[in-house]
């Protein structure tokens, strides 16, 4: 069986890409997302259906372009940089697809791709104030994401049925954290204990 290029396919890569059990995505010439395959939760960031292959280009809305991919069973997560001002300290992370309660987003089943997406709460607490650090990598699980910020901290939330989060227990973390309410986001931080740990 010969195997086509990504090239051949109409598909200009910047070499960044990312392979989950039945989707893939990569980074486009521009910048943005592109996705396909299975796609029963979104993944791909079309509407939710068995199958996408319709290459479609996640175009943002926000001035922000992708820098990182990582991509689990049914969900896709990307780091955004503020393009806008060319600031690659300024960063977002944004996912979509599955939302099994610790995605970052309020609960809901699904979490739709829109240009408009907003990006998940990762900010680093430390005495009552709160940071925004500069996200560096995100790794996605079967039903968890971490994420490695510039200060070598790790932040993991979702399913923690196996302690997989590392925070020597087994509970679950996640949902969005409110500027109201700030313990949550403090309680999601450790200091990081695998760069591989998802």
């Amino acid at each position: 069986m010969k195997l086509a290029a990504l090239a051949c396919l109409g598909l200009a890569s910047r070499g960044v890409h990312a392979v989950g059990s039945d989707h893939t995505c990569i980074v486009t010439g521009d910048r943005s997302a592109q996705c396909w395959g299975g796609n029963n939760a979104g993944q791909t960031g079309t509407d939710a259906s068995e199958m996408d292959l319709s290459f479609t280009e996640l175009q943002q809305s926000d001035n922000f372009e992708l820098l990182q991919l990582a991509v689990g069973p049914q969900i896709s997560c990307g780091v955004f940089y503020n393009a806008g001002t060319g600031d690659l300290t300024d960063t977002r992370l944004k996912c979509w697809g599955q939302n099994f309660g610790g995605s970052g987003y309020p609960d809901a089943d699904l979490q739709p791709w829109s240009s408009s997406l907003g990006s998940i709460d990762v900010d680093t607490c430390s005495g009552g104030s709160c940071t925004v650090p500069t996200i560096k990598q995100v790794t996605v699980g079967a039903h968890h994401i971490c994420a490695l910020n510039d200060q070598r901290e790790v932040k993991c939330w979702g399913q923690n049925s196996f302690g997989q989060l590392g925070y020597g227990d087994k509970l679950n973390r996640g949902g969005k954290c409110s500027v109201a309410s700030r313990a949550c986001c403090c309680a999601l931080q450790s200091r990081i204990r695998s760069l591989f740990h998802a």
